[in-house]
């Protein structure tokens, strides 16, 4: 178990539209940085989260306010206990680990914090911590990556966490580079957000996180993000993937039905009734049989209910796409008890295809 010491930042109470009031609290368990935020909107009932500085992973906190003032705070996940008393912006106390090992504690209060992070917008004090964590996020430089001597990519590595992620540098216009990476950074926070709040039973962070494909060329700009997680406290472990394509004309993050297009008329909006009966009565269905007609020996009827069938519309209703040098890559998604069989490696639309499903697509 990591040692157990703690900075706090106790900023302001803050009063959000739901009347929700949170403390920011910055200072110290022993020689140990910490922030924290309490809920206090109960004023018997508290509900919170603070980090080290060092991990900046989230550790939820439940605890009471006595009626001389004192607070008790504990953590399920590590049962960790603050015992706390308020003296003007001061708070102070002792820290005890589930070891038994105590440690002085001394907060203070930050008057103009959630002013300046603009973390007043939320009353989840898991949210309002999360700017602090982002705003110290430390980007380490790695490999720069030439593509088919056009497109070049620069690497980096999170120091905290260790997960990568890329920015496109050259190959395309600059505005498109731009938008290209704003979709990328926006994956890489939502990793980086999972990452801090997903704790393993080792004290660790349960959730990992790299890039499982990814292509560029003249018109596309695609990847695939991969994860797997197992959260302290969550129901069992869990993956997946979620696959990104992005029109390298303009920058516009591309749909499946962009990319290939089974229907007549208008292409419905999307998660919309109508989207989703198209994607069940007729992209899946005819993903189906392109797929028999491509793959006849992956494609081919199980004849026990333990094997993977691919045969059945349902698994291909809403998959996950990207595109690699072959061509648009399409992944089945089974149900919790065959997940196994999610994501084969064989299932792929050729370019030949996309380009005579869509040719505008390609020009």
């Amino acid at each position: 178990m990591r040692k157990i010491v703690v900075f706090l930042f106790v900023a302001v109470l803050v009063t959000t539209t739901v009347k929700a009031q949170i403390v920011l609290l910055d200072g110290v368990v022993s020689k140990y940085p910490i922030l924290m935020a309490l809920d206090t909107s109960d004023r018997t009932i508290l509900n919170g989260v603070y980090y080290y500085k060092k991990t900046k992973q989230d550790i939820e906190l439940t605890g009471s306010i006595s009626k001389n003032g004192s607070i008790e705070l504990t953590s399920d996940d590590t049962e960790d206990k603050f015992s706390l008393t308020r003296k003007g912006s001061v708070w102070q106390g002792t820290f005890r680990s589930a070891k038994g090992v105590k440690l002085p504690v001394t907060l203070k209060v930050i008057k103009d914090s959630l002013n300046k992070t603009g973390a007043a917008k939320t009353s989840d004090p898991s949210e309002i911590l999360e700017t602090y964590k982002f705003a110290d996020i430390k980007l380490v430089p790695g490999k720069l990556e030439i593509i088919d001597n056009k497109f070049v990519i620069q690497w980096y590595t999170e120091a905290t966490t260790k997960i990568t992620t890329f920015r496109i540098v050259k190959g395309y216009p600059d505005d498109v580079i731009q938008k290209a990476n704003e979709i990328i950074d926006g994956d890489f926070n939502s990793n980086l957000s999972a990452c801090f709040s997903c704790a393993g039973g080792d004290g660790s962070f349960g959730y990992d996180v790299s890039f499982s494909s990814y292509h560029l060329d003249d018109h596309f700009i695609s990847y695939c993000i991969g994860a797997n997680w197992d959260c302290k406290g969550a129901a069992h472990p869990d993956f997946g993937e979620n696959g990104k394509t992005i029109n390298a004309k303009d920058g516009k993050e591309l749909t499946l039905e962009d990319m290939f297009w089974l229907g007549n008329g208008a292409k419905p909006r999307e998660n919309s009734d109508a989207w989703s009966d198209y994607r069940g009565k007729v992209f899946a269905p005819g993903i189906v049989e392109l797929f028999k007609r491509l793959y006849p020996t992956q494609m081919k009827k199980p004849t026990s209910d333990e094997d993977c069938d691919y045969t059945d519309p349902e698994v291909w209703k809403y998959a996950n796409f990207y595109l690699t040098k072959k061509g648009l890559y399409i992944g089945a998604t089974f149900a919790r008890v065959q997940r196994a069989c999610d994501s084969p490696e064989w299932s792929i639309i050729p370019y030949a295809e996309l380009k005579k499903n869509n040719p505008d697509l390609f020009k």
